[in-house]
């Protein structure tokens, strides 16, 4: 295969080979010299970003592997990937999952377009012939105020729905936007939007309040804000953006009120992680829960959980919010909790054969679009667990 190497094609294949502890041959052997003499490789800060932009499919193979090292050198100082002396965030085992698996499956196609050519139908049933647990994506139903549902995915971009006195316009594959349409009202008049275990969704309310709804959520709301409130019902977990107004907006779970004017803050109220957490980005929020008023500042968060109220001021209050960016993000949580992300966004059960370690766990930004078996080997990175999925694809059993 090194016949038909580009220089560039030799850097990431050195560089893979050297991450998956595999033997070098002479010519990468100086192609990773070369790189290491202008960016060492231990202080390599990877753009992340740049791994999952690149689009690889079957048809693209032959060209990918010079992408993908156009890739790898596109680093700045920007990146979030933080590099620690002593103890990086992105260390070699992360490489490995990160890179190896993608030019293993890249080579494997290269080999066969070279040695074997066959068609895309042919070369797309060989790679999916073994194929993991994927993520979720875009994926809800709308409940109308008759209670039909509506399923979004098979709704085009671009259709639109009239509720009685407002129009609902399915944006793009992912978004919902509520606009009035009559001078009639109707305060009776509430939609509900549901997303299942694996979607997600964004609606614009009829105010131009923006709400990114997490999997396994509810949001009820009314089509039209009438009278002194805005008051929508949450369950599950959301990210809002209120939008600016003298009327409060008011977020209502099974009790527990947060009030706000304009701001944007993430609400988790999963009942599996039987708590309510709220973190505030911008603006000012106040939770209202047992005759109890706590009033939020930026970058604060509060806890509710079996009656107490934890209240904490954080570094990173954005890693509230990566799933809405498209990212995993774990800031000093338990194994259970960030199984608890796994389960909803995988669509699959989550098993542990033994009650999981305590210690809290760091990972951050790590991409909501690999497969199961990925974002599992980046978690367990350092051997925390080991794991099996069962054959139907339907359970996760995690080992120590």
């Amino acid at each position: 295969m090194a016949s038909y190497l580009n220089q560039n094609e030799l850097v990431t294949s050195a560089i893979c080979n050297k991450a998956d502890d595999r033997q070098l041959n002479a010519e990468e052997e100086q192609a990773y010299a070369d790189l290491d003499a202008v960016s060492p490789i231990d202080e390599f800060e990877f753009r992340w970003e740049k791994f999952i932009e690149i689009d690889v499919t079957t048809r693209m193979a032959d060209e990918m592997l010079p992408k993908f090292q156009q890739a790898l050198l596109a680093f700045d100082s920007s990146t979030d990937m933080t590099v620690v002396k002593d103890k990086r965030v992105l260390r070699m085992k992360f490489l490995k999952v990160a890179i190896a698996a993608c030019i293993v499956i890249l080579g494997t196609v290269v080999v066969m377009q070279y040695n074997n050519p066959q068609s895309p139908e042919e070369t797309e049933a060989i790679l999916g012939a073994d194929k993991g647990v994927g993520p979720g994506g875009f994926k809800g139903t709308l409940f109308l105020s008759n209670n039909k549902p509506i399923l979004l995915a098979e709704m085009a971009s671009g259709q639109t729905l009239d509720d009685g006195v407002s129009t609902i316009e399915k944006k793009d594959s992912g978004s919902l936007y509520y606009t009035r349409n009559s001078d009639k009202i109707n305060a009776e008049a509430r939609n509900k939007l549901v997303t299942p275990r694996g979607g997600t969704y964004t609606v614009q309310l009829s105010d131009g309040t923006k709400v990114f709804l997490n999997a396994q959520s509810s949001l009820e709301y009314p089509v039209e804000f009438i009278g002194n409130t805005r008051e929508v019902t949450l369950s599950g977990e959301a990210y809002f953006e209120v939008s600016p107004g003298k009327k409060p907006f008011i977020v209502h779970h099974h009790g527990k009120e947060i009030k706000v004017l304009g701001t944007k803050f993430n609400v988790n109220t999963y009942e599996k992680e039987n708590r309510l957490t709220a973190t505030l980005l911008e603006g000012s929020i106040e939770l209202i829960t047992n005759n109890k008023t706590i009033i939020l500042k930026p970058s604060e968060q509060v806890i509710v959980a079996n009656g107490n109220i934890t209240t904490r001021t954080l570094t990173r209050p954005e890693n509230a919010i990566s799933w809405v960016k498209g990212n995993f993000s774990f800031e000093k949580v338990t194994l259970k909790d960030i199984m608890y992300q796994i389960d909803r966004w995988y669509d699959i059960d989550v098993v542990f054969e033994e009650e999981p370690n305590a210690s809290p766990v760091t990972i951050r930004r790590v991409p909501m679009n690999l497969e199961l078996s990925e974002i599992l080997d980046v978690i367990k990175e350092g051997d925390r667990f080991s794991y099996t999925i069962t054959a139907d694809k339907q359970k996760l059993i995690i080992r120590k």
